[in-house]
């Protein structure tokens, strides 16, 4: 499906719609669609296209990068679950965007450090 539609995709909510050909079979309209199965990735792709593909694997890296270098191990551990997670199950339309989200802005607040308590010692 990617092959087919490379820059834009099928369009967002149109996988299963489509996805129905290219496994050689016809999907049953006579009952409510069935939830992606399909990796993170492939969704991603095939729905929006390779470019949008290419900018959600840079949007993980940088965040996984800045997260090691603002000293945030939990963050960048967390960034790479996901991906690797991403690999069997489409997780942001299992409801984990929000969840990204927060690990997204964490991995890339940068760290301050401790203001004192009292006034500057002598």
């Amino acid at each position: 499906m990617i092959l087919t539609h490379p820059w834009l995709g099928v369009g967002p909510g149109n996988y299963q719609r489509q996805v129905g050909p290219f496994y050689g079979q016809v999907p049953n309209a006579t009952g409510p669609a069935e939830p992606d199965i399909q990796n993170l990735y492939l969704v991603l792709g095939a729905t929006c296209g390779l470019p949008a593909l290419l900018a959600f694997w840079a949007l993980l890296a940088t965040a996984a990068a800045a997260a090691h270098r603002t000293g945030r191990p939990g963050a960048a551990a967390a960034l790479a679950a996901f991906a690797v997670a991403a690999v069997w199950h489409p997780l942001l339309v299992r409801g984990l965007g929000l969840p990204l989200v927060f690990v997204l802005a964490l991995a890339r607040h940068p760290l301050q450090e401790k203001a004192s308590d009292g006034p500057d010692p002598v």
